[in-house]
């Protein structure tokens, strides 16, 4: 299966990437003007010559190839999708002596999507699972733009059945983590969390479903002032990711 990924700094990282597959490339001539040095810099004379000087269209030609009011700066690139199998990626992440991955919970901004799967990358996360059915966001262009990048970097893996997943996990060694503001959430910072931790982040307006929650070995907090309810989703996870990551 192949998409369409979009904007500089997605489609730079996927050029430079050699294990990147690359189907299409479309390109302004203002952007490779702009550019020109980062462009040499990360491919080689022939590739700059094949996918880059040979692919210059108008901008509103690559407009046409994308989502309504997509904001792609001058690049756009085909690429084919990584096939990742679960039963794979357990077995990646079962072979490693400290593994943290994220399980997403109906989380449908896909800008949220893609500022997880940034901070992911960021902090080291293997993997983040989400629901197949239901309002969740696929992976999407957006997703992988607001990602900046990261989809290059860490497995996004959709699922059928979060809680499926979690009995896989616990009997692989995993800790189950959830953030929630229940009653019986514990401080992110009074937590040692384990060298094998699975993080889930509730939806944008609803949180963790209760069937997922009563699942989670903890169910985990941050601290912050009476001025807010609660924050974004994205932060919420890039402060949790960070504080493991640095406390590892």
């Amino acid at each position: 299966m192949t998409k369409w990924i979009y904007g500089k700094h997605s489609c730079l990282l996927f050029l430079e990437n050699k294990n990147s597959t690359i189907k299409r490339v479309l390109i302004t001539e203002n952007f490779v003007n702009r550019n020109k040095r980062i462009l040499q810099n990360i491919l080689s004379e022939d590739d700059f010559s094949n996918l880059i000087l040979k692919n210059i269209i108008q901008e509103n030609k690559i407009s046409n190839q994308l989502p309504e009011n997509s904001v792609h700066q001058g690049i756009a690139i085909l690429i084919e999708e990584k096939k990742l199998i679960i039963t794979d990626i357990l077995e990646k992440i079962n072979n490693k002596s400290q593994s943290t991955i994220v399980i997403t919970d109906k989380i449908t901004d896909p800008h949220n999507l893609g500022a997880i799967t940034r901070s992911a990358a960021a902090f080291n996360i293997d993997a983040i699972f989400m629901p197949l059915h239901g309002n969740t966001q696929p992976i999407s262009p957006t997703v992988s733009k607001s990602a900046c990048g990261g989809t290059e970097f860490v497995d996004l893996i959709q699922i059928s059945n979060i809680n499926n997943l979690i009995e896989k996990l616990k009997k692989n060694s995993f800790w189950i983590y959830g953030l929630s503001n229940s009653p019986n959430s514990q401080s992110l910072y009074d937590i040692n969390f384990t060298s094998k931790s699975a993080i889930i982040l509730g939806s944008e307006d609803k949180g963790i479903r209760p069937s997922i929650l009563k699942s989670c070995d903890y169910h985990v907090k941050i601290n912050i002032s009476d001025n807010m309810e609660s924050l974004n989703v994205s932060n919420a996870a890039a402060i949790t990711m960070s504080y493991i990551y640095n406390n590892s």
